[in-house]
């Protein structure tokens, strides 16, 4: 916990250093040169951890959500067949906007 700790408050003070330099106009080239670095960095571990496969809990957790996808959810089919289709309300509207374009057609003759 106190690792945590330590390494959080480093990352505050390194960030608020980096801020305060980026105010005054300070070797902004390089701080931020830097900073973008760092932060590839701590992305690319991050990406290769979890998506690598390389903490085995979290290939665990993948592969459980994967299985459940792929099984499906009864309750998600049912809700599909029993929603309305998309042509009706499609139909309807184009009817309405032929219905006034014809309209605006016989009052301007």
């Amino acid at each position: 916990m106190a690792i945590l700790m330590v390494a959080a408050s480093a990352v505050i003070i390194a960030l608020g250093v980096v801020a305060a330099l980026g105010q005054l106009h300070i070797a902004t080239n390089v701080v931020d040169a830097v900073l973008y670095a760092g932060l590839a960095a701590v992305v690319g571990i991050a990406i290769v951890a979890v998506g690598g496969g390389g903490i085995t809990p979290m290939r665990a957790r993948w592969e459980k959500s994967l299985a459940s996808y792929d099984a499906g959810d009864p309750r998600m089919a049912k809700a599909w067949q029993n929603a309305p289709s998309a042509r009706q309300p499609a139909q309807q509207v184009r009817a309405q906007a032929q219905a006034r374009a014809s309209s605006r057609g016989a009052t301007r003759r």
